[in-house]
């Protein structure tokens, strides 16, 4: 078994280098696809589109390649091959044939004219304030105002980080929330039907807030490791740029 998916993968590795593939225009879903069939903690290269788009086609096609040997090893290669052998030919990007070094098969023109560590900074941010775009759309579902403009939002969150902020107390809400969870399936034994549904109106309330103090700081935490690496400034560029992200002024590259 092993052999024959070697062999696929060379010959789909021949098959790219051979129609000077740099990348299909299914790559977003080609890395979704094998990011969800390999374990959680294997790290799949993300796509060099969006803001990673002036990468050089070298670099595309190497990141292409890259995810197709993680295909291989998790025994994804006859399904992926099969997914770009058959893609027809305008779902595919290719470098001109007469850009090709004839010895190396290196692609020659395009030159890289945007750094490396830029394009993994740029795929960094848009995972996490992807992550914190689905956090805001929680917390609106959950009825808190303060995230419903951009103003509200860094006050709440300038008073958050002075006065509330702990890893304990995120930890003491995870648990409460548990509890809760399984104290409310313990209500529905009960026998009296106004008491259940008195008892449940008291747990949902307190539930629902738990879970808001919960998404704030996962976002208050995406927001500290953020100004950590030096990608933002302050609360107040955070929320201007989350709000953009809100807003579908910036693309979310989601994994």
């Amino acid at each position: 078994m092993t052999n024959l998916s070697d062999q696929k993968f060379a010959d789909l590795i021949n098959y790219i280098k051979e129609e000077n593939i740099v990348y299909p225009m299914t790559w977003h879903e080609f890395y979704v696809y094998i990011k969800n069939n390999v374990p959680e903690d294997v790290v799949v290269p993300v796509p060099f589109i969006l803001g990673a788009s002036g990468a050089s086609d070298n670099s595309k096609r190497e990141q292409f390649i890259k995810q197709i040997e993680i295909a291989n090893k998790y025994g994804l290669i006859h399904q992926v091959s099969s997914h770009i052998k058959n893609l027809p030919d305008d779902k595919l990007v290719r470098h001109k044939s007469s850009d090709v070094h004839p010895e190396t098969g290196t692609l020659t023109s395009n030159p890289e004219y945007f750094p490396y560590d830029e394009l993994e900074r740029i795929h960094h941010e848009e995972k996490v304030f992807g992550e914190c775009v689905d956090y805001f759309k929680q917390l609106r579902k959950l009825g808190n105002d303060f995230v419903n403009s951009e103003e509200d939002f860094c006050k709440f969150l300038i008073v958050f980080e002075e006065t509330i902020y702990s890893k304990k107390q995120l930890k003491i809400y995870e648990n409460n929330l548990k509890k809760i969870k399984s104290y409310s399936k313990k209500i529905n034994e009960w026998y009296d039907p106004e008491q259940i549904a008195s008892e449940m109106k008291i747990m949902n309330e307190y539930q629902k807030n738990i879970e808001s103090d919960i998404l704030i700081y996962k976002i208050f935490e995406h927001y500290t490791s953020l100004v950590k690496k030096d990608f933002i400034d302050d609360i107040l560029d955070f929320g201007s740029t989350l709000f953009c992200y809100l807003e579908g002024e910036l693309p979310i590259n989601k994994p």
